[in-house]
């Protein structure tokens, strides 16, 4: 058996602790004209949160280091929602998560790129969807 699916990582508390961090940086960074740090930040509050779901699926107090990925469809495969997201009644929902996706795609760039790259607007749409359509639905479809 592989030891990254039984050595555990990262405690669920802290990740619990941490996508709310995350959120609230994006929504700071917002507030102070900072586009790609807060698209940077929601798409991280994305990531965390799923971790949360996946320990949460899986039972365990931590998040196994095979799963300490980036990848958010796989993230969303491994907590049992991927199928959910899919259901026609979900389509709101559906469409943060592909903007998400389509955002997740460029983490590098907001990194390395100045923030003349990306618009107040786009930073502002992204991290509402987030945290009105994605969060309340992740944390309630389980």
């Amino acid at each position: 058996m592989d030891k990254d699916f039984t050595r555990l990582g990262a405690d669920k508390k802290e990740l619990e602790a941490a996508w709310q961090d995350r959120l609230k940086d994006a929504e700071c960074l917002l507030k102070s004209k900072r586009p790609a740090s807060a698209i940077a930040n929601a798409v991280y509050t994305v990531e965390i949160l799923l971790k949360v779901l996946v320990c949460n699926k899986l039972d365990l107090p931590k998040l196994p280091r095979a799963f300490e990925i980036h990848d958010l469809d796989s993230l969303l495969l491994l907590a049992g929602l991927s199928h959910l997201i899919e259901q026609p009644e979900q389509k709101i929902v559906f469409e943060a998560w592909a903007e998400v996706l389509d955002m997740a795609k460029d983490i590098n760039d907001y990194r390395y790129f100045p923030n003349a790259n990306w618009t107040q607007r786009s930073a502002r749409n992204l991290v509402s969807r987030v945290k009105r359509r994605l969060i309340p639905w992740l944390t309630t479809a389980l």
